[in-house]
Parts: structure tokens; C-alpha cells; sequence
């Protein structure tokens, strides 16, 4: 499929919630789907903090943890597509599902708590450059 037909077929999504302009970080609302950073800046900020199992606020923690290390947030001007994941569960909007703590996360954090074997930082996986 060549890219002006996914362009065809695309639909823009407006949303009416403006990014947090509380936490001062965010500058994409919702933007973990498209974070970009080079590997030198996930292991210096250990990644996603491991200990937010819910939903909510990891993107935004991963750049507090950067903006606390003075490494550089910007947006990036690029059209992006974005493969829907949703599930049943999640499009039970009645249903009132946990999330991250905010608080714990963004306005209050002051340090990762993931080790420094966080993920598969000390593991090796085989590769092919094509």
C-alpha cells in the first residue's frame, strides 16, 4: 500500500482535550505512542517507570524523568498513522478503570525507582542489519 492511499483512507482525529498544561511537560496530549529518543536517553532515564502497571501518565513520567537529566523535549512536526489497539475491555467506557497516580508520578516525582537492570538492559539479543 503506498502512502497517499493510506492518506485516503485516513481519519484526523481532533481532540477537544487540550494537553495538560498543568504538569508543564506535555506537549502532545496522549503522545507515548510517539516517543522517540535515541538509546543513550532510555537507559539514562531507565525507561517506563515499571512500577505504573495501570493506565495514564507513563509518557508524560518518561519525560519528566528525561526533562529532570536536561535532555531537550520537542515536538516533532510529522504525520503519523496510528493502528487502533483497543479491546473490549478498554471500550467499556461505563466501566471506571484504574489509573496511575498523578500525583506520585508527575507533579511530586523526583526519581526512578526502576534498577539499573530495568527491562532488558543487560540482555543480549542477536540482530541483522538488511
Amino acid at each position: 500500500m503506498r502512502i497517499n492511499e493510506l492518506q485516503q483512507g485516513a481519519v484526523r482525529h481532533h481532540y477537544t482535550r487540550q494537553p495538560d498544561a498543568v504538569d508543564g511537560i506535555s506537549l502532545v496530549n496522549c503522545c507515548g505512542d510517539f516517543q522517540l529518543a535515541h538509546k543513550s536517553v532510555w537507559y539514562s532515564i531507565r525507561g517506563f517507570e515499571e512500577s505504573m502497571i495501570y493506565r495514564a501518565f507513563a509518557d508524560t513520567n518518561a519525560m519528566v524523568k528525561a526533562k529532570q537529566l536536561d535532555f531537550v523535549i520537542e515536538k516533532l512536526d510529522y504525520n503519523l498513522y496510528h493502528l487502533n489497539h483497543y479491546n473490549a475491555a478498554y471500550q467499556q467506557m461505563h466501566v471506571v478503570k484504574p489509573l496511575n497516580d498523578k500525583e506520585k508520578y508527575i507533579t511530586n516525582f523526583k526519581r526512578t525507582t526502576n534498577l539499573e537492570t530495568w527491562g532488558c538492559a543487560r540482555r543480549h539479543f542477536d540482530f541483522e542489519m538488511i
